[in-house]
């Protein structure tokens, strides 16, 4: 005979974070006064809200005093959202665990000093168990912008990975608040830092005119599996922009800069959902437009068109290239893009990057 109690057991979940929400409302507390009156992170709150981050007694006081609810009634609605989470969750949590990249983490100096494998994953992402990890990540993955391989599929977890050591090294970044106005203006002297050659020279100009935009930026190798060649996305109010040097070549970096400033400028970052979307011609039509905003900003205008009347030589590709103020690996890059030229010519000029130039974050 089943269970009674088994059967009236709820087929759904509800994080904490709606307690607290319903409360601040009904006692109408600003929810942009949250951190303060919490003393936490915009993004911990975020993660305390979504179910990502535990109450743990510290928070549960903390709720308790300033947005009401017993210490007891905090900790004990912690407890069952963990245990319908479990137990409404299927997580293969061994595919998890040997899709985890141990030496990458340790090569970034982001080891956590935990003993297990198990510790080590959930200690690095920050999260209380592993239904938390993927509601986190699969939220999060709906909320960044990719540019990646089409030809290469990415494991969840070497993304993951990928995003959380970039958050990571994030914090350290100072910069002043988000400018998208300055950024704009800033477009020229971004543009003009491709014709420099030596990465020890742009890269620290490049972070510089970011920072004082309020954009993070950092370049960052990826794991195993993880085919991205950078991401955008918004930590406690100011966008991270990350870069994996894939291709290592001047072509495919600073397009890829320019189509992340793209989306900084055209799109919401924080209300547009990337991946999981049903229509996938949303996807590419925000994807086209970044695209196009490289394109035309790199190109000063030039479209295919006006690319295919270039007499095409050697000389003249670089004399184009110091026409428009750019690298003339830029210019090649597009030449090829369109099949102007054949990808097997002209690539000697192109700048060539390696990990061994002093370039990352």
């Amino acid at each position: 005979m089943l269970n009674q109690q088994a059967l009236l057991k709820h087929n759904w979940y509800s994080a904490p974070g709606k307690s607290i929400l319903d409360l601040i409302e009904q006692r109408s507390i600003p929810k942009s006064t949250l951190p303060d009156i919490l003393n936490i992170s915009h993004t911990t709150l975020e993660d305390l809200l979504n179910g990502y981050k535990a109450i743990d007694n510290s928070i549960a006081t903390k709720l308790s005093k300033e947005i009401g609810g017993s210490v007891q009634f905090w900790i004990k609605r912690e407890e069952q959202f963990r245990e319908d989470l479990l137990r409404l969750e299927n997580i293969s949590i061994d595919k998890l665990l040997s899709d985890f990249d141990v030496n990458y983490v340790s090569k970034n100096s982001l080891s956590n000093g935990s003993v297990t494998q198990k510790d080590k994953f959930l200690n690095f992402f920050d999260v209380p168990d592993f239904p938390s990890w993927k509601l986190k990540y699969s939220d999060l993955f709906k909320r960044v912008y990719f540019k990646k391989s089409h030809t290469l599929q990415s494991k969840k977890v070497g993304l993951a990975t990928w995003l959380r050591c970039a958050e990571i090294h994030s914090n350290t970044i100072k910069t002043s608040s988000w400018d998208k106005d300055k950024l704009i203006a800033s477009l020229d002297d971004i543009r003009r830092l491709t014709k420099e050659k030596d990465p020890n020279i742009f890269i620290p100009h490049l972070k510089d005119i970011f920072a004082s935009c309020g954009v993070k930026f950092l370049i960052l190798k990826t794991p195993k599996g993880c085919p991205i060649s950078g991401a955008i996305r918004f930590i406690d109010e100011n966008p991270v922009l990350v870069l994996s040097l894939r291709y290592k070549s001047d072509d495919h970096f600073w397009f890829t800069i320019f189509h992340e400033i793209g989306h900084l400028i055209q799109h919401n970052i924080q209300d547009i959902f990337l991946e999981d979307r049903t229509d996938q011609s949303d996807v590419d039509k925000i994807e086209g437009e970044a695209n196009y905003f490289a394109e035309k900003t790199l190109l000063s205008g030039l479209d295919k068109d006006a690319l295919k009347r270039i007499s095409i030589s050697h000389r003249n590709i670089v004399r184009k290239a110091v026409e428009l103020n750019i690298s003339p690996g830029i210019l090649v890059g597009q030449l090829q893009f369109y099949e102007i030229v054949s990808h097997k010519h002209f690539n000697n000029l192109k700048r060539r990057y390696t990990w061994d130039n002093n370039i990352t974050q």
